[in-house]
C-alpha cells in the first residue's frame, strides 16, 4: 500500500499527528507552557465552566484568584464587566465553554483520582482545553471531507482539500495557538452544520434536524455573527426548486419543525439564562464600548492588508473565487448564492470597529470561514484539467510551508502579532535567524470606537521647552509634557494623538524607547498607566529622520 493510500485509509490520524508535533514546537517545549494556553478573550470563554461547575460563583472572583496562584502572576480580567447596577457579567459568550465541556469533565474525574487540585486551572484542565481545540480540529475535517463527498467531490480530493486549506491557511494556527479562542470550535461547528443540514436537505431524517439546529445554536453562541451560516443553505439544496421543497417540507411537518425548535431554542437559552443569572436581566449587550460600522465597511483592509490580512497570510485562499465560478456555470443559483454568502459574511466582518480583530495570525475571524474556502477549492479542482491540477498541487505546497513557517515566526517572535506594515513584512520575510526576534514591533494607535464628540488641542500646562530631546547615557528621561483635562460627561472616552520625528545618532537601536502615559486624579492618585513602544523596526532612522 503506497504512502499515499495510507493518507487516504486514515487522514484524521495523520492530521492529529501534525497538529500534535506543531503544539509540541508552538508552546509544550516552552518552560512557561501554561501562560500560552488561555489568553485574551479565552479566559472568558472558558472561566464560565469553573465559575458554574467547581465553584457556583458567577462574579468569577474565585476564578480569578485560581488562575493567577497557578500560574503565579496577576493579570488583567477583561471579560469581567458592570452593568449600571453593579452586577457583574462575562462580556464574552459561552458557546467555547459547551465545546470544551467533555474533556473539562474529565479532567476534574481525573483530578479527582489522582488527588489533584480540583480548581479549573491546573495543569491537567489547561491540556484538556489544548486537547479540545486539536479535535475540534480533526472533527470539522473529518465532517468537512463527508460534506465534500455527499456534494459529489471525488474522494481523494475530499480527503486531501481540506488537509492542504487547514495547513495553507490559520485554521491549523487557532487549533494549536489558540485553543481557548472560538475560532477552532466555530469550524468544527459549522462543518458539522453543513454536513448535517446536506442530509436534513437529501434525507430528512429527524435526527438530521436536530443535530443541525443544535450545531446552528452552538455556532451563534460562540461568536454570533456566525449565523450567517445559515444564507448557505440554499447552496447546499442547489436550486431554488430543491430548495423551497425543503422549507415547504420543513414547516409542514410538526415532528420537524418542533425538533428543530426544541434542538435550537433549548441550546439558545443558555445564553439568556446565565445573563439573567448574572444580572437579573435576560438580555445584556456585553460588548459595551466596541460594535460595527455598517456605513464604513474595511474590505479592501479586511482581504489584504499586511495586518492580518486574509489573502496576504492564505493566498492560497484565492482560489475560492474560481471555485465560485465553476459552480455558478454549472448552477446559477447555487453560484449565487455561494456568492451571496461570501460577500455578505465579508461585510460583516469589515464593518466591526477593528479590521483587523486584534493580534493573532492571519485574520482571526475567517478562520471558520474557511470551511466554505474549502468547499469552493474543491469544486474548482475536481474542474480543472491535469496541468493545472498539477500546477495547484505545486502552489498548495508551496502555501502550506509559508504558511507553517511564517506561523513558527509568529510564535518564535520574528513576525509580530499584530500591527505589521509592508515594511515590516518584507523585511521580515523567510528570515529565522533570531537576530529578528523583536526586530519589529509597532506603536499603541488608536482604537476608538463611537462618536467623536469634541478635538481640543490643549497647551501643556508643563512641557520641556527644547525642540529637540537627546536621550544618552546621561540623559534617560525627558520631553515631559502635563496637560489637566477638563471635565468631561460620563461615558465619554479620551484619546491622545502625538506626533514627532526621531533619528538614531548611534548604532544603539530604539527598543529601549517608550514614550509612558500615566493618569492622575486630582489627589495625584494613579488611574491609568502605559509605556507605548517608538519604534516599527527598532534598527531603523539612522542618520536619518523618521516621522512616527
Amino acid at each position: 500500500m503506497t504512502f499515499l493510500k495510507k493518507i487516504l485509509y486514515r487522514p484524521e490520524s495523520l492530521l492529529l499527528i501534525l497538529l500534535l508535533l506543531i503544539t509540541y514546537s508552538f508552546t509544550w517545549q516552552k518552560d512557561n507552557w501554561q501562560r500560552n494556553i488561555l489568553s485574551s478573550d479565552g479566559r472568558g470563554y472558558y472561566a464560565y465552566l469553573p465559575a458554574i461547575i467547581l465553584y457556583q460563583d458567577l462574579t468569577y472572583e474565585k476564578n480569578s484568584k485560581a488562575i493567577e496562584k497557578e500560574l503565579g502572576y496577576e493579570m488583567g480580567h477583561h471579560y469581567i464587566l458592570h452593568d449600571e447596577n453593579g452586577e457583574v457579567f462575562n462580556k464574552t459568550f459561552p458557546g467555547v465553554a459547551i465545546c470544551l465541556t467533555p474533556l473539562f469533565l474529565l479532567a476534574t474525574f481525573l483530578s479527582f483520582l489522582t488527588g489533584g487540585d480540583i480548581n479549573g486551572y491546573s495543569d491537567i484542565y489547561l491540556l484538556a482545553i489544548q486537547f479540545s481545540a486539536l479535535f475540534a480540529c480533526v472533527v470539522g475535517y473529518f465532517f468537512l471531507k463527508k460534506l465534500l463527498i455527499l456534494k459529489n467531490i471525488n474522494s481523494r480530493l475530499a480527503v486531501l482539500i481540506p488537509l492542504l486549506v487547514i495547513f495553507a491557511t490559520n485554521v491549523y494556527f487557532y487549533a494549536c495557538n489558540g485553543a481557548s479562542m472560538g475560532h477552532i470550535y466555530s469550524f468544527m461547528m459549522m462543518s458539522v452544520f453543513l454536513y448535517y443540514a446536506q442530509r436534513s436537505i437529501t434525507n430528512g431524517a429527524i435526527k438530521n434536524y436536530i443535530i443541525s439546529s443544535a450545531a446552528l445554536a452552538i455556532i451563534i453562541l460562540i461568536r454570533p455573527t456566525n449565523g450567517i451560516i445559515l444564507l448557505l443553505l440554499p447552496f447546499l439544496a442547489g436550486s431554488s426548486q430543491s430548495f423551497f421543497d425543503f422549507v415547504k417540507t420543513t414547516f409542514t411537518q410538526k415532528k420537524k419543525i418542533l425538533s428543530t425548535i426544541i434542538a435550537g431554542g433549548i441550546t439558545l437559552s443558555i445564553l439568556p439564562i446565565i445573563w439573567y443569572l448574572q444580572t437579573g436581566h435576560f438580555l445584556v449587550w456585553s460588548y459595551t464600548g466596541e460594535g460595527f460600522y455598517f456605513a464604513k465597511p474595511l474590505i479592501h483592509k479586511v482581504l489584504f492588508s499586511f495586518r492580518n490580512g486574509m489573502f496576504v497570510y492564505a493566498p492560497l485562499a484565492i482560489l475560492l473565487f474560481g471555485g465560485m465560478i465553476v459552480v455558478f456555470r454549472k448552477n446559477k443559483f447555487a453560484g449565487i448564492m455561494a456568492l451571496l454568502y461570501f460577500l455578505i459574511n465579508l461585510y460583516v466582518i469589515s464593518s466591526w470597529w477593528t479590521f483587523y480583530y486584534g493580534g493573532g495570525f492571519g485574520h482571526r475571524a475567517m478562520v471558520e470561514h474557511h470551511v466554505f474556502t474549502t468547499i469552493m477549492i474543491a469544486f474548482l479542482i475536481q474542474e480543472i484539467g491535469p496541468k493545472l491540477k498539477k500546477a495547484f498541487w505545486g502552489i498548495s505546497i508551496a502555501s502550506v510551508s509559508l504558511s507553517v513557517f511564517q506561523g513558527f515566526q509568529t510564535v518564535k517572535g520574528i513576525l509580530p502579532s499584530d500591527y505589521v506594515t509592508a515594511e515590516m513584512y518584507g523585511l521580515l520575510f523567510l528570515k529565522w535567524d533570531d537576530k529578528y526576534i523583536g526586530e519589529c514591533n509597532a506603536t499603541l494607535d488608536i482604537r476608538q470606537f463611537g462618536e467623536v464628540t469634541e478635538v481640543i488641542y490643549l497647551r501643556p500646562n508643563l512641557f520641556d521647552s527644547e525642540h529637540s530631546v537627546i536621550f544618552n547615557a546621561e540623559r534617560e528621561f525627558g520631553g515631559d509634557a502635563e496637560f489637566i483635562v477638563p471635565s468631561l460627561k460620563e461615558n465619554t472616552h479620551l484619546f491622545l494623538e502625538y506626533n514627532f520625528k526621531k533619528k538614531r545618532i548611534s548604532e544603539t537601536p530604539f527598543n529601549e524607547v517608550h514614550l509612558v502615559i500615566v493618569g492622575e486624579n486630582k489627589n495625584k492618585e494613579q488611574l491609568f498607566y502605559q509605556a507605548t513602544n517608538l519604534y516599527h523596526i527598532r534598527s531603523e532612522a539612522f542618520n536619518e529622520f523618521k516621522p512616527l
